[in-house]
Order: C-alpha cells, then sequence, then structure tokens
C-alpha cells in the first residue's frame, strides 16, 4: 500500500526554496517533452508564474511588509500551477520513481531509502463497548516509546490504490476518492472512535511508525457499529 507518488511537500516551501523546486519542475517536465506530453500548463505561462514569483519575492525580501501581499498572491499562484503538475506527473509515472524524479518532484516512498520499517503483529482488535453508542474501539500491540500509530477506519477494506503513507504525520489520498477514512495519528496503541453509524460493517487497520521506518499493514479488524 505504499505506492511511491510526487510527494506535494513543496506546499509548505517558501522563498527561494520554492522557487528553485519550480525551475526544476520546469526544467524536468518541459526538458523531456517526449515523456511528458500534453502537460496541463504550457511554458510560456509556468514560467511567468515563476518570474513573477521571484520578482515579488526580491521586492519582499528588500522591501518589506509593504510588498508582502503581492508575494503572497504570487507564491500561492506559484503553489496552484505545481498542484496541477503533480497528478499529472502520477498518471506518466504510474508509481516509477526515476520518471517522478526525472520532473523534478521527490517520491513520497523511496525503497532505496526505507529503513524496513517494524513489524506488526497480527493482534488488532475492534471492540463494541455499548449497543446504541456509535463507538468502537481498536487496539493492537504495545511498541517501543517514541511509536506513532496510524489507525484507519473504513466502510470496506483498504487497498493499495486508497492510500500513501510518507511518514506519521503526512498520508495522501487519491484524487476523487470517494472512500470514507476516519483516520487517527497518535502515541497510543488503543483508539477510540466515536461517531459512528449504527448498523454499518466498519473496518480498521494500523500502521506503526518509529525509528526503524514504516510497517506495512496490520491485519484488519471488522465488526459492526450497533
Amino acid at each position: 500500500m505504499r505506492k511511491s507518488t510526487a510527494s506535494v511537500n513543496f506546499r509548505k516551501m517558501t522563498g527561494i526554496t520554492l522557487e528553485d523546486f519550480a525551475e526544476g519542475v520546469l526544467a524536468g517536465i518541459f526538458g523531456k517533452i517526449l515523456v511528458f506530453l500534453l502537460p496541463p500548463m504550457t511554458i510560456l505561462i509556468f514560467q511567468g508564474l515563476i518570474t513573477d514569483y521571484s520578482k515579488a519575492r526580491l521586492a519582499y525580501e528588500s522591501g518589506g511588509t509593504d510588498d508582502l501581499p503581492l508575494y503572497n498572491k504570487t507564491m500561492k499562484a506559484l503553489i496552484e500551477g505545481l498542484n496541477l503538475f503533480a497528478p499529472y506527473v502520477d498518471t506518466i509515472a504510474l508509481g516509477d520513481i526515476p520518471t517522478i524524479k526525472m520532473a523534478g518532484f521527490k517520491a513520497t516512498y523511496d525503497p532505496a531509502n526505507a529503513k524496513g520499517g517494524p513489524i506488526v503483529e497480527e493482534g488488532l482488535t475492534l471492540q463494541r463497548p455499548a449497543k446504541g453508542t456509535g463507538i468502537l474501539i481498536s487496539e493492537c500491540s504495545v511498541y517501543d516509546g517514541g511509536t506513532t500509530f496510524l489507525g484507519f477506519l473504513t466502510e470496506r477494506p483498504l487497498t493499495a490504490n486508497d492510500i500513501t503513507i510518507i511518514d506519521s504525520k503526512f498520508v495522501d489520498f487519491p484524487i476523487g476518492s470517494t472512500l470514507k477514512i476516519k483516520q487517527c495519528p497518535t502515541r497510543q496503541n488503543k483508539k477510540i472512535w466515536t461517531g459512528l453509524t449504527a448498523g454499518v460493517v466498519y473496518y480498521c487497520t494500523y500502521i506503526v511508525i518509529n525509528s526503524k521506518g514504516i510497517s506495512s499493514f496490520s491485519n484488519v479488524a471488522v465488526m459492526m457499529c450497533g
């Protein structure tokens, strides 16, 4: 279920870091036109977004707060442009990491850099504390301190195409996905799921993340909410 895609961590970038990243995407995509056919934006428009941002950035860095509104406006426009390219690259790469990197993006999951991850024991359970409360309680084995437990509760079993785990804070969902997912990242192995619908069968699975890396998915615990 760890399928590599073009990382959208650029949404957190600012300043020259964002500008350099955008230049790398421009060079990667428009420099390989035989691979990246029919991109969602022309090179002239994308280059214009970069140029506008670059000018606004320099003005803000040398001028001050008066230039902040234009800087924020051009930064938002550039990020929105990059937002169009990330899913486009995914349709071309289909999980192929070299192709993702060729486009100037980072891959969300690169097995070459993975640490293996802990093994999740087949011990995840679901409990129903009382009928009519809309509550289920999930619990798995205890792991060493510093472990993050990512819990997922869905109305059907997860498949390999439903989610991409990047780390303990970033989880990607496919564009247009209609799967209802409740997510609960905590340092506790026991989770209380509330606001559920009586009569619905729920599927729960965990991923464990610690210094060893990202684990595989646990077993699936299944229970109807009463």
